[in-house]
């Protein structure tokens, strides 16, 4: 058991102690204990004496609940880093092939829930883009990371979906300086996974402060390429789900959605970060289990200020209850 947490029993320990001094001080005013067991059944003072037994019962059933059970310092460690999915939402990532089947986006969105199962301690945070950058989860403060990962699956499911940024076009630079600065200071591994088929919008030389950026912070750059190298059509469907027609340039042809890897590839090695296409989910988790730090993960509930308010209202209650019975 921690110190903190001794110190804490403690206090809590002598509260109760003494409230409950405060009701025997009461009950001794009155009548001595034995006579108090032999008195009539329907007296006042036996009445007292089974409102201070159910009293104390209370406190202690309170005091039993605030107080966690300690867990061994061993348990708590965990290997854990910051990790935080950078998603293109952008038109070109709702291409299929074949049509109808899942679009780039939904792909990407399960590798992050497969790296969620596989990696259940790490700290999320999901950013999504288009020529904008918006933040759509951001690192919780979970003591048990499960809900965590629960909250980022949500998120995926009900929140990250095609143009959820309002936007056009895809800006990786303007993403990765805004989302190389959000990570908290006490992350000791930092870790950025992308997400996009490589087309970009932005000008080229907004790439060198962007990763400028990425190195200064000491933030691992992983890219994976979710697209076809040999292009996609993005359907346009009806209402009831059947593709009616694919999207087409103000010139009539066909818009096709392809897989850049050779610039997401330059991207990664600017920064000696890593690429990976999106099947090779192996080798991506070995990367990401290769920077994963050994930390504390706390299973128990944090004490805070407002827990003890129903403590103090006990409290309160028993000692004057004790003057009343004075």
């Amino acid at each position: 058991m921690e110190y903190t947490q001794i110190a804490m029993f403690t206090a809590v320990a002598i509260a109760a102690f003494v409230s409950f001094l405060f009701l025997i001080k009461g009950v001794f005013k009155r009548a001595s204990i034995s006579a108090m067991l032999w008195m009539p059944k329907n007296t006042v003072l036996k009445t007292h004496f089974i409102r201070i037994a159910c009293l104390a019962a209370i406190l202690g059933s309170l005091i039993l609940i605030i107080i966690p059970t300690p867990i061994s310092n061993k348990k708590n460690l965990a290997e854990t880093a910051h990790v935080l999915f950078l998603i293109d939402v952008s038109k070109s990532q709702a291409a299929e092939r074949p049509l109808g089947t899942r679009n780039q986006l939904e792909k990407s969105k399960s590798i992050v829930k497969e790296i969620c199962d596989e990696f259940p301690n790490i700290r999320t945070a999901i950013y999504a883009f288009t020529d904008k950058v918006r933040s759509h989860s951001y690192f919780s403060d979970f003591a048990d990371n499960s809900h965590n990962c629960s909250y980022a699956n949500a998120t995926l499911d009900n929140i990250v979906f095609i143009e959820s940024v309002t936007g056009s076009g895809s800006n990786i630079a303007r993403s990765l300086l805004i989302t190389s600065n959000t990570f908290p200071k006490e992350a000791e591994s930092r870790i950025i996974i992308l997400f996009s088929d490589g087309g970009y919008t932005n000008e080229g030389n907004e790439f060198v402060r962007s990763l400028a950026d990425i190195r200064k912070n000491n933030i691992k750059l992983i890219v994976v390429g979710v697209g076809e190298k040999d292009g996609a059509f993005i359907p346009i469907y009806d209402n009831k789900g059947n593709v009616i027609a694919v999207e087409k340039t103000f010139g009539g042809k066909k818009v096709v959605a392809a897989l850049n890897a050779d610039t997401l590839r330059a991207i990664a090695k600017e920064v000696d970060g890593e690429y990976f296409d999106r099947q090779q989910t192996d080798e991506l988790f070995s990367e990401i289990r290769e920077n994963l730090v050994e930390q504390r993960i706390s299973k128990e509930t944090p004490y805070s200020a407002w827990k003890l308010a129903p403590l103090a209202i006990i409290i309160a209650g028993t000692m004057i209850l004790a003057k009343l019975i004075i």
